[in-house]
């Protein structure tokens, strides 16, 4: 994985132009767990009036120990308390490596940028009572000097909610449009979607999870391959192989495609027990491995269409539907999305949706959850409320994060 240059301004309102501008540095581990996406960035203003400028991406892989030794906690298996807080700690030190690294690309030193936030391993989800999350803030603080803000969700849920998705607050705030419907599609381990109807209020935005994006194809490689790949690099197997409808058609049942928003889902549901299943039908059904690709591949584009069929189309049209997440790499995916996009919304009179990326809108394709993560908990920082109860289910709006501080002076780092 590699760094990436700073992309062009984007818009997110007017901003304060006499302040100087806040860094900020933002971190995601998503559910794939394969490594961290890390944003740095300038940003002025607060709310609608936010202004940012990205000025470096970074993607780091987990090394093949550390990612084994997590995948060793998600359910069905089991640990000691000992093996928790190892991880924990680890994980933590990761995250400040990474942080020091992205800084000493922009020639920052240690206190030299205003705030660090991050997400790292979801270890379990709960939508009715929670996360665990993995990675100690502290040491992150103690590796950066910076501020230091994580576990954004458990907010949200001490207040009813489901802690997720938290994205559409800052999908509003970058994608906003008065006459054009849009929808912010992430393609991460999980996917989810902010449908952002033309002239929207910020008080009418939902979003919700929509089920598995790369999840279930990544598991199906790592099973295939006995972990020699751990996902379908640009999709190619997905393109050799043939897609069973009927078997598409049978994972298509699943009740979590049905429910009706708010909804979140995760590993308990899409993980590596749901991939091994596939796989042993699969088989059974006689499949070679890269029609079980192309199978799983479909999965994920269809149950998207499906979602916007059910939930998305009849409140409006959606002319320009932008997709952003390690999901756009999968041109196969990406292919299969925009077909099933167009079927579903020509069964609902509407024009296809034109399907984009964050990159044709000034923003990095993969930074964009390290980007809001930043986002989200500078807002946190500064007083103001930053999750959605229309989207999330919860009883009021919430300052996300909890914040760990830094040193007054850089230590000897271990």
């Amino acid at each position: 994985m590699t760094s990436r240059g700073a992309s062009r301004p984007e818009r997110a309102g007017h901003g304060d132009r006499a302040q100087p501008p806040r860094r900020l540095l933002g971190m995601m581990v998503g559910t794939s767990c394969d490594g961290v996406s890390a944003c740095l960035l300038e940003s002025r203003g607060l709310g609608l009036e936010r202004q940012i400028r990205v000025l470096q991406v970074k993607e780091k892989a987990f090394p093949p120990d550390l990612r084994a030794a997590l995948f060793r906690l998600y359910p069905p298996h089991r640990f000691s308390a000992r093996r928790l807080l190892t991880l924990h700690l680890e994980v933590g030190r990761f995250l400040g490596e990474v942080a020091r690294e992205l800084m000493a690309t922009q020639g920052l030193a240690w206190g030299q940028v205003d705030l660090v936030a991050f997400q790292g391993p979801i270890l379990y989800h709960d939508p009715k009572a929670g996360q665990l999350e993995l990675g100690e803030p502290a040491l992150v603080a103690e590796a950066t000097g910076a501020v230091t803000v994580c576990r954004l969700r458990a907010a949200d849920a001490a207040a009813g909610g489901q802690g997720a998705p938290l994205s559409p607050y800052v999908d509003y705030l970058l994608f906003r449009h008065p006459t054009e419907g849009r929808a912010v599609q992430n393609l991460g381990g999980i996917a989810n979607v902010t449908p952002l109807w033309a002239g929207l209020s910020q008080d009418q935005v939902t979003a919700f999870d929509t089920g598995p994006a790369n999840m279930v194809i990544d598991g199906v490689v790592s099973l295939l391959t006995d972990g020699r790949e751990t996902f379908d690099r640009d999709g190619r197997r997905a393109a050799q192989g043939r897609v069973d409808q009927a078997f598409l058609e049978e994972l298509l049942e699943h009740p979590y495609f049905r429910q009706a928003p708010p909804k979140t889902t995760g590993r308990e549901d899409f993980g590596m027990p749901y991939a091994q299943r596939l796989v042993a039908e699969g088989r059974a059904r006689g499949l070679g491995d890269d029609d079980l690709v192309a199978t799983a591949t479909a999965l994920t584009a269809e149950s998207i269409a499906q979602a916007y069929g059910r939930f998305v189309f009849p409140r409006g049209p959606i002319h320009r539907v932008i997709l952003g997440g390690g999901g756009v790499r999968n041109s196969t995916l990406v292919a299969m999305l925009t077909a099933a996009l167009a079927r579903e919304a020509a069964q609902h009179g509407q024009p296809a949706p034109v399907v984009e990326r964050h990159a044709d809108h000034g923003l990095p394709d993969e930074g964009r959850e390290a980007i809001t993560w930043a986002i989200l908990a500078d807002e946190g920082i500064h007083g103001r409320p930053a999750n959605l109860p229309s989207v999330t289910g919860a009883r009021h709006r919430a300052r996300l994060g909890q914040v760990a501080w830094p040193p007054p002076t850089p230590g000897k780092l271990a």
